[in-house]
């Protein structure tokens, strides 16, 4: 029978490969930056812009997606986790919800560190990254898996 902790590590690993690779975009922009002549395809000005846009769809995406994938949850105050919801169809549809809920929130928070990336890498500043990825890093924290997150949605599995 799975345990508890069985199905919340993975979710905490992707989540901070995810924070990780958000910072790394950063650092790849900042050495890009420094080596190479800044392209002119457009305004500078207009392309923080659009990519601005872009990523505050993403980050509002992050909340809605979240919200729709999530499974039920019944909060009830303690953290006493039923393990053996686990094991049953119900409970393991619900992890299968609650992981893809999480893992697509995940992605679209990285997705606002990425219209950084586009700026910094057109005009080789790597100024323009730091409020995207610092909004990226700040979505990812807010995302977080929190223990009592697996707590209410195995409250709510019924019983087998």
């Amino acid at each position: 029978m799975p345990r508890a902790k069985d199905v919340w590590l993975p979710l905490l690993v992707v989540h901070a490969s995810m924070m990780a690779s958000t910072i790394m975009w950063g650092v790849i922009g900042y050495m890009a930056s420094e080596t190479m002549a800044p392209a002119e395809p457009m305004s500078h000005g207009l392309l923080l812009a659009i990519t601005g846009a872009i990523a505050a769809i993403c980050a509002a995406l992050s909340f809605y997606v979240r919200g729709r994938l999530m499974p039920a949850r019944e909060h009830a105050g303690d953290k006493m986790i039923a393990e053996s919801k686990l094991a049953t169809p119900a409970g393991r549809r619900a992890l299968a919800k609650l992981r893809g809920a999480l893992v697509a929130s995940w992605a679209l928070c990285e997705g606002v560190a990425l219209c950084g990336l586009v700026g910094t890498f057109l005009f080789r500043d790597a100024s323009d990254y730091a409020p995207f990825g610092a909004a990226a890093l700040i979505l990812l924290v807010v995302h977080a898996p929190k223990p009592q997150l697996l707590v209410d949605v195995l409250r709510a599995v019924p019983r087998s």
